[in-house]
């Protein structure tokens, strides 16, 4: 028998939940081990959505040893039917003595509801064990489920001087092919990639992940439909959507969803045409995580309305000049220092011949 603690089996079942990184979404990160007599008898973590959570996997592997093992998981086992029978049964019926449970499930369906079932049953139960770690590794779902809007991280590319662009518009490219292959990996872990129509018709990008894993979807803020046919969103490599408060003709609608676009028309309240009530409703059909990789009128919009959770910020060792071009931020700006937006938490990094700067928006 081994004296590892708590925190050394957290760590274990942490590590395991960040393997689902960009297949388990829009569920958590979920990893768990089993452990008796000092020794781990089962593992597991959540694959992708729609497959087996972490404790089924753990539990099957151990089979009857699960009888008086003490089982550690990253977040509060579910209670719940969804695409898999409630987790709490499961462990209820494997006879396990404990469970250590680093967060609480913030959803309102299970939160504090599966640890009492558990311990209905006479499992004692442990929580708080590596509890800021594990809200650090799913803090995706967790802002998701507390703040009901999907998690927005932005990434831009510019030079020294702050440009995305020439005066000219000309943009491609700003950074190398390893800071291009880091952005095209970050769409792989999110649910969506956002940008706006005047993105799309000046850039033409095709927002997907160039084959480096799955797609996301592309969604589109648009209030006017001027998008050419031969465009790249209208490809078959991944869905789109164009996302609009605007009226649109029946011919317009017919002839876009023929190129493959699916349309969804919001209803906007009290006449305010806001980021944050699109993003709401993004929540409501099942979108956790954003990327926004937008021009800099949505950013500063997307800025300013609290939107922004984490920043991806790649800058080359270029220098543009040039009042005409374009910055990753625009609009009307901040009059006071205070009032400015603040990173937190950054670190800088090179990605080949590039910096990356890294961190989160306090809000």
């Amino acid at each position: 028998m081994n004296n590892h603690s708590d925190e050394h089996y957290m760590a274990r079942a942490l590590s395991l939940a960040q393997k689902g990184l960009g297949w388990a979404n829009p569920n958590p990160l979920v990893g768990c081990v089993l452990v008796k007599d000092g020794r781990i008898i089962g593992e597991g973590y959540h694959h992708q959505f729609g497959g087996p959570h972490a404790e089924v996997e753990a539990i099957r592997k151990a089979g009857a040893k699960s009888r008086g093992a003490t089982l550690y998981v990253n977040l509060e086992p579910c209670n719940i039917w969804g695409k898999t029978p409630p987790c709490t049964d499961l462990v209820i019926g494997s006879g396990i003595r404990r469970v250590v449970a680093a967060v609480k499930d913030p959803n309102p369906a299970v939160s504090g509801r599966g640890v009492r079932l558990l311990q209905k049953a006479g499992i004692r139960v442990t929580t708080g064990i590596l509890q800021k770690e594990a809200e650090s590794l799913n803090r995706v779902f967790l802002t998701a489920q507390r703040k009901k809007r999907p998690y927005v991280t932005l990434k831009a590319a510019v030079t020294l001087d702050g440009k995305t662009a020439t005066r000219t518009g000309q943009s491609r490219w700003i950074t190398g092919p390893e800071a291009r292959a880091f952005g095209y990996r970050l769409r792989t872990q999110v649910d969506a990639i956002l940008v706006g129509g005047e993105t799309v018709r000046r850039d033409d990008p095709s927002l997907t992940s160039h084959g480096l894993g799955r797609d996301p979807i592309r969604v589109v803020f648009s209030n006017a439909f001027g998008f050419r046919k031969d465009l790249n969103i209208f490809n078959s490599k991944a869905p789109t959507w164009i996302v609009t408060s605007s009226s649109i003709s029946k011919k317009t609608q017919y002839n876009m969803e023929q190129n493959g676009a699916q349309i969804l028309k919001l209803s906007i309240k009290n006449g305010e045409k806001s980021i944050k009530h699109y993003m709401n409703s993004l929540f409501k059909i099942g979108i956790n995580h954003v990327l926004l990789e937008s021009g800099g009128k949505l950013t500063e919009i997307a800025l300013s309305q609290d939107m922004i959770d984490e920043l991806y910020l790649f800058v080359s060792p270029l220098i543009f000049g040039g009042q005409a071009a374009p910055s990753w931020v625009s609009g009307t700006g901040i009059s006071a220092i205070s009032s400015a937006w603040r990173l937190t938490g950054a670190s800088i990094s090179r990605v080949g011949n590039d910096f990356l700067i890294h961190g989160f928006i306090k809000h």
